[in-house]
């Protein structure tokens, strides 16, 4: 990966050049929600002399950091012509960042890119344009000595977003590794980064193995499901899940599709991790991607109903699920339930509607969340 410093080419002012205007940022909104705890911790960093200034080209990225730059660097600097004699991104004489956003992009590379990859460099446009108008970072990076360079330990996104402001100099506190337990450097890294919407299933599930795997190497044998649990600082029920795939020992092609596929539903993937057989898995998976949650989690449980006690599979088709007809009251009851616990599911139903219609559309509405 490409960690020079991009200079921004091209005129400061470019009179009679379309652009779109980078958004106005205003102070302590839409880039951090925790700016006021975010400024209180650079002030302390401050205080205590451990934050200072580096160049750009002296900051490198964490190798174990499990966080995934969506575009890389080098490829975002090619479609956004960073080293050309026209840059698509160029700091203004008024001080104003101009920053395409990737509807008006016409290069072959970002016309292709996914839907993980166009909110990717939505968000760091964003955050360019709020380092930008602040005119550095609102939360200092955080680095490690390593050989020549300082590593970054938390601030990835800031480091990249960085790139492409024309700032060359970057805040940043530096803590020196040896204070700091790997475990406890990863546990940090995945608090940082699970606080981050754009966190992806397949970083969540790196992330949590990589502690796993160091916890058990502190503990001197494998850390128990609430342990885990407790370091990740996630739910009984979703660690669960995240045991049930780590358990699973997914191959690196399982998880490639996983990643090639942005499929991010976590109870779809544990379901089909209860599949031990590495080719019904990859069946499922391909179920999921073309077909989405449901069909996926229902082909888990045929293949597991069909399976005998030698692991073959049985011709007996599953068994029919039993057709429960609903009452009037039932549904009715069931919409009052509902309207106290999720609103959205039973918003402008028609009351005029058989029981069977409403509930139907309840369902539906059930499963359509459960796609996003």
């Amino acid at each position: 990966m490409n960690t020079s410093t991009v200079l921004l080419g091209g005129p400061a002012s470019k009179p009679g050049r379309k652009h779109n205007k980078s958004p106005q940022v205003k102070r302590g909104v839409s880039i951090d929600s925790n700016l006021a705890s975010a400024l209180k911790a650079q002030g302390d960093q401050l205080a205590a002399g451990r934050t200072k200034t580096f160049p750009l080209d002296k900051l490198a990225p964490n190798p174990d950091n499990k966080r995934i730059f969506r575009v890389g660097l080098s490829e975002m600097q090619d479609v956004l012509q960073m080293f050309s004699d026209a840059p698509l991104v160029y700091v203004e004489e008024s001080g104003h960042l101009v920053f395409p956003e990737h509807e008006d992009l016409h290069h072959p590379t970002a016309l292709a890119w996914s839907k993980r990859q166009v909110s990717f460099y939505t968000r760091i446009r964003e955050l360019a344009c709020s380092i930008q108008e602040h005119k550095g970072l609102l939360q200092p990076l955080e680095v490690f000595p390593h050989d020549d360079l300082f590593m970054l330990n938390i601030g990835h996104r800031r480091w990249y977003s960085a790139h492409f402001t024309g700032i060359d100099k970057l805040e940043a506190a530096v803590r020196e590794k040896v204070n700091e337990s790997a475990l406890q450097s990863a546990t940090r890294r995945y608090d940082e980064n699970s606080k981050r919407e754009d966190l992806c299933l397949y970083e969540n599930i790196e992330s949590a193995n990589q502690i796993a795997v160091l916890m058990a190497q502190e503990l001197g044998r494998k850390p128990k499901q609430v342990e885990l649990a407790r370091a990740l600082s996630i739910s009984k029920s979703e660690m669960s899940f995240l045991q049930r795939i780590l358990t699973a020992e997914l191959s690196e092609a399982e998880m490639q599709l996983i990643l090639d596929h942005e499929l991010e539903d976590l109870r779809t993937v544990a379901e089909i991790c209860r599949l031990s057989d590495p080719e019904q898995r990859g069946e499922v998976f391909q179920a999921y991607i073309k077909h989405g949650n449901t069909v996926a989690r229902n082909m888990v449980l045929r293949l597991l109903e069909a399976e005998d006690g030698d692991g073959t599979l049985s011709v007996t088709p599953p068994k029919r699920a039993v057709q429960i007809k609903p009452t009037k009251g039932a549904v009715k009851h069931l919409v009052t339930l509902l309207q106290g616990v999720q609103p959205d599911l039973v918003a402008g139903l028609d009351d005029q509607a058989s029981p069977k219609e409403i509930l139907s559309s309840i369902l539906s509405r059930l499963d359509d969340f459960d796609k996003e």
